[in-house]
């Protein structure tokens, strides 16, 4: 966590090549505007290679609607590691809150597949993950689900790359470790959930297959949490990334070169109104908003800080002595007053900037005491 500019928190964001990360992202912008309607706070994407990306990946989603079909993979995996800038905005930048996603690609995960080149790249990632509070994990949930045969189910650790990301998890807890006076989450967010629910016009409810699923191939990755940082929070939130497709297929291609020895893929076809139609991330925004309310005092004191100092600093600059002559200087010329006056500027803004933090927290903690929903499962509580 950083007060450069805005305060400012980073996420890591963990999971295998196509996973879905950016269509995550995407949701969760999507969800934030549903609930923030009718406050002055609304999240955005900031910056134009962010908005270029978010709005460049929802086209692509609505002509596969077009369509009448979607196949994850035809959305293209990420080549270059990118910074996903999204921004909590009450209506005044000075205080608005910014979260920081790093997106790489998935292949890096694996040491022995990582191009030896990108070593530095990948040692950029790595302190990423260090320096944040949260990790997301987006997991593929139609690999677990759809895996029937024996071959099938050995493979999916290493589609998954389970054990890798458990490594990471566990040098990312170890950094957890040395700040436990700091808040940690991790959250397990399986994705292209809809056709494993019946919220959501999906044609049944294999909920609870799907959590079993996940923390049973997802044990050594809760264990290394769990064994180094005893204070990270677990929630488990399911995403609809689209809400309106329906799988239709799944296909297990045996390739020696694959991960597990198979090329995995799954074709969805799109339900009668084509309408998009996501579900779950309310609560990966609920959560990051109990984040915050856990850092409050840090919160505050960053933002506030620099408009503090600010004030101070004009104050002292309005009463400085300048002696006999350097006073009747500044009275004659009208600096004396002109300095005053921007003190005063300071301290209103100052004042305006404590009432808009108040609103600003307050619509956080209303976040905060929303219900995770149906779906989401708190699987580790703080200890």
């Amino acid at each position: 966590m950083s007060s450069a500019e805005n305060l400012c928190f980073k996420i890591g964001i963990l999971g295998p090549s196509r996973v879905g990360k950016t269509s995550l992202i995407a949701t969760i912008l999507t969800e934030a505007e549903k609930i923030l309607a009718g406050t002055p706070t609304r999240m955005l994407a900031v910056g134009p290679a962010t908005k270029r990306r978010i709005a460049d990946h929802n086209n692509d989603l609505q002509g596969s609607l077009h369509a009448g079909e979607f196949h994850p993979g035809a959305l293209g995996g990420t080549e270059e590691p990118f910074e996903f800038h999204l921004r909590l905005d009450p209506g005044k930048d000075s205080l608005a809150v910014d979260f920081s996603l790093l997106d790489f690609p998935g292949g890096w995960i694996d040491d022995g597949r990582r191009p030896e080149h990108r070593e530095s790249d990948w040692e950029i990632c790595r302190k990423w993950f260090a320096e944040s509070s949260v990790l997301i994990l987006p997991v593929e949930s139609t690999v677990l689900m759809e895996a029937a045969a024996s071959s099938h189910r050995r493979a999916v650790p290493s589609i998954l790359t389970i054990a890798q990301i458990a490594h990471i998890v566990r040098d990312w807890a170890k950094e957890r470790a040395k700040r436990s006076h700091e808040p940690a989450l991790m959250l397990l967010c399986p994705v292209k959930c809809e056709s494993y629910f019946g919220d959501n016009g999906g044609y049944r409810d294999a909920s609870g297959a799907l959590l079993s699923q996940v923390k049973t191939a997802y044990e050594c990755v809760l264990r290394a949490a769990a064994e180094e940082a005893n204070h990270i929070q677990v929630v488990y939130a399911p995403v609809d990334t689209l809400g309106c497709v329906e799988r239709i297929r799944t296909t297990w291609q045996p390739d020696k070169h694959a991960p597990g020895g198979f090329d995995f893929t799954a074709e969805y076809a799109v339900r009668p109104g084509a309408t998009l139609a996501p579900k779950g991330a309310e609560a990966v925004l609920v959560s990051l908003c109990r984040h915050l309310v856990k850092t409050r005092a840090q919160v505050q004191s960053a933002i506030l800080e620099r408009t503090a100092e600010e004030r101070v600093r004009a104050q002292v600059t309005a009463n400085e002595d300048c002696g006999l002559f350097g006073n009747l200087w500044m009275f004659i010329t009208g600096e004396r007053r002109e300095r005053r006056g921007n003190a005063a500027a300071w301290i209103t803004m100052e004042e305006s900037e404590q009432r808009a933090l108040k609103e600003l927290t307050s619509i956080i903690e209303a976040l905060a005491e929303r219900g995770l929903g149906s779906r989401a499962k708190v699987l580790k509580s703080d200890a």
